[in-house]
This record gives structure tokens, sequence and C-alpha cells, in this order.
């Protein structure tokens, strides 16, 4: 089974290279910064090697006083996407649904 595995810059995945290196069920890609980036990387990713999944992984927003970790896992439940001006809203018993406008 191969995996796709994406971070937006080279520090974000800088620690996955490391313990990633050799494995080939795992590709890595840094996609560059912004939507149109990431969905253009992914997508020639997807075509040339179609993987059983895809994961997205970076900081997140996390900055120093968030109390994260290198290597903490976290779950956003609420995305808010300043740049286009969307954000997800709760939905009663936990989880996300897709942007407003």
């Amino acid at each position: 089974m191969s995996y796709l595995i994406c971070f937006s810059t080279d520090l974000e995945g800088s620690l996955l290279r490391e313990q990633l290196s050799g494995q080939p069920d795992f590709r890595l890609v840094c996609t560059g910064v912004g939507a149109v980036n990431a969905a253009h990387a992914v997508t020639l990713a997807i075509a040339e090697r179609k993987p059983a999944a895809v994961v997205a992984c970076g900081i997140g927003g996390a900055y120093p006083a968030s109390g994260l970790a290198i290597g903490d896992v976290v779950c956003a439940d609420v995305e808010c996407y300043g740049d286009l001006g969307a954000q997800s809203h709760r939905v009663p018993g936990g989880g996300a649904i897709g942007p407003l406008f």
C-alpha cells in the first residue's frame, strides 16, 4: 500500500524526510504554500502513483505558546481560511462542516 504525505514547506517535512528516507511505501511531497499550489502538487502526485491515502502534515498554526511539542499529533475540529474569507462551523455532536460564505 502506498501513502502520499504532503507538507507546505521543507521545514515542515524535514523530520518526515529523516524518518521515512528509503521507505518505498511513502512518497513525500512538498507542495508549496497555498491552496492552489497544494491542489496542483497533490493532483500530480495522485496521477503518478495512485496512493491508498493522502496525509497532510504541517505546523497548522502551532505557535510556541500553543503548548505543542515536535511530534505531537492534533486534529482540528474547526478551520479558518482567512485568505479566502471562509470559516467552517461546528455541528452538534462535534466535528465541522465545510466553509460558510
